[in-house]
């Protein structure tokens, strides 16, 4: 169970360059039509960034991974392409959720539509659509950083990353994401005896 107050971060971890395998606690791809996988430094495919680095390590190391969805086929509007389950919030409070985001090609950059779903699938919250930047004359990639917040209707929630247009072909409308926060900031009560802690994580997925 998580405790009532902090952050969470997904930020898809560390590792050698290229490719590897999404691990099931780092959410899921749909429909079958893109491609989801980890990447490094170091992308092997034509038209993406050549110093594709993470967000979380850019200015550093530059050894991070990031979420990588490669559409290869069209793509009908409304389709969910990345959905993650966050549990172990509490009913009735208000998360900032925040997420990095970019496109990993360089032409045909993705619209995408951050949205949250409660226990019924229902839509419980939504961002406005975000038009994902591309600059070939970049050394790293463009990230771009969309956030909201949200009253939780329950303990846990669905995050899904949609194309509302979708779109028409293969060429391009490949996304990153990075750095998937989720935060609540609380007032401890007064105590006498002994501070409480503020900054403990939240379950994430």
């Amino acid at each position: 169970a998580a405790v009532p107050c902090g952050t969470s971060v997904l930020d898809f971890g560390e590792g050698p360059p290229d490719s590897a395998t999404l691990p099931p606690n780092m959410g899921e791809s749909s429909p079958t039509n893109v491609a989801v996988a980890l990447r490094g430094v170091s992308p092997s495919k034509v038209g993406w960034y050549s110093q594709a680095r993470d967000h979380t390590t850019e200015n550093t190391t530059g050894t991070g991974y990031f979420l990588a969805i490669d559409s290869y086929n069209l793509l009908p509007a409304g389709s969910v392409i990345y959905q993650l389950p966050i549990t172990g919030l509490t009913a009735g409070e208000t998360y900032a959720i925040s997420m990095w985001v970019t496109s990993i090609f360089d032409q045909n950059a993705p619209e995408i539509r951050v949205q949250v779903l409660d226990g019924a699938s229902e839509v419980a919250g939504t961002s406005p659509v975000l038009t994902t930047g591309t600059d070939n004359a970049a050394t790293h990639l463009p990230w771009q950083q969309v956030s909201w917040t949200i009253t939780a209707p329950a303990g846990s929630l669905m995050l899904q990353v949609m194309e509302p247009n979708g779109h028409p072909a293969a060429w391009g409308y490949d996304l990153g994401i990075d750095d998937i926060k989720i935060s609540l900031t609380c007032t401890p009560p007064p105590s006498t005896l002994a501070p409480v802690p503020v900054d403990a994580p939240l379950a994430l997925g």
